[in-house]
């Protein structure tokens, strides 16, 4: 049976092992950070500065090529990005309002889906069914489900995240797509 003094002197004996390994650690950490930010500089000044200038001279040789028809489309996918981060955007503003009454008051202010589906279905038929339903009552379950327990904020940061993602990808998979065109017809 151990007492308090004893375990209070087998702590003290401890303490300098702690001490030293705490200070072997830190300087390992500290010899870690220090070649990662040499590599980070390494990658900075050598492989970002070509890769740019390189990515510049792609821009210049495909900028002489593009078409009106390049060009709107390029217009359209820059918008719809656009869009998406606007959607992205406006759902972490929500979220941080909320949690802005939420610090203030103590109190989470729940914004589910419910609110827009009244909001835009409001002495419409669909909310009347929503309502009440009289048939389909397995669909009106997953869809009260979803209304109720999925909050707005969620919804408008996932898809904007999604919306601008896709485009992301369908204008570099067109960017792609052009230079490989241009490669061709300049090798014939």
């Amino acid at each position: 049976m151990t007492t308090k003094q004893t375990i209070y002197q087998e702590t003290m004996a401890e303490g300098p092992k702690m001490a030293k390994d705490m200070v072997k650690g830190a300087e390992t950490t500290r010899v870690f950070l220090t070649d990662l930010a040499d590599a980070l500089k390494f990658l900075l000044q050598k492989g970002f500065w070509k890769s740019w200038e390189r990515m510049k001279e792609e821009i210049k040789f495909l900028y002489g090529k593009f078409t009106a028809f390049d060009y709107v489309c390029g217009g359209v996918s820059f918008a719809l990005w656009g869009l998406g981060m606007l959607i992205g955007a406006i759902g972490t503003g929500l979220l941080l309002y909320q949690v802005i009454l939420w610090l203030q008051a103590g109190d989470w202010q729940a914004m589910p889906l419910m609110m827009v589906w009244t909001f835009l279905f409001e002495g419409t038929a669909l909310h009347g069914w929503m309502m009440s339903p009289e048939s389909w009552l397995g669909l009106h379950t997953i869809l009260e489900w979803v209304l109720t327990n999925i909050p707005i904020s969620v919804v408008l940061i996932l898809g904007g995240a999604a919306l601008s993602g896709f485009m992301v990808a369908v204008i570099v998979a067109a960017l792609t797509i052009r230079r490989f065109q241009f490669m061709q017809q300049e090798k014939s």
